[in-house]
């Protein structure tokens, strides 16, 4: 299974659990991995968010929610991730993206 598909599996699997029983396989993977995850996940919710407004559905709305459900299942299980500035940077990004609308102007340079 690739690393894609691997991510898009633990998003649908995610959002399929509506019991909120976090059952997400997370096997023992070299901490990389879940980098990779980390950022194929905020690339992903990045990109659906910035689509033009009438891309902007219900299922497309659904999808950015469980993807952030991921994320939070993600940090719990990996906490180590947020040891490195890029991935706690990144993740923060997102965040703010998700609350706001919008990402601040500060270069990763000036915040690593």
């Amino acid at each position: 299974m690739s690393l894609i598909q691997y991510v898009n599996y633990v998003c649908i699997k995610n959002k399929s659990n509506s019991n909120n029983s976090n059952v997400l396989f997370f096997f023992v993977k070299a901490i990389e991995v879940w980098k990779k995850v980390l950022k194929r996940l905020c690339t992903f919710i990045d990109t659906q968010l910035h689509l033009s407004p009438k891309n902007h559905t219900r299922e497309m709305h659904s999808t950015c929610v469980a993807t952030y459900n991921t994320l939070i299942t993600l940090i719990i299980e990996r906490p180590t991730l947020l040891d490195d500035p890029e991935n706690l940077f990144e993740l923060c990004e997102i965040i703010e993206l998700g609350i706001s609308g919008e990402k601040a102007q500060v270069h990763k340079k000036n915040f690593l």
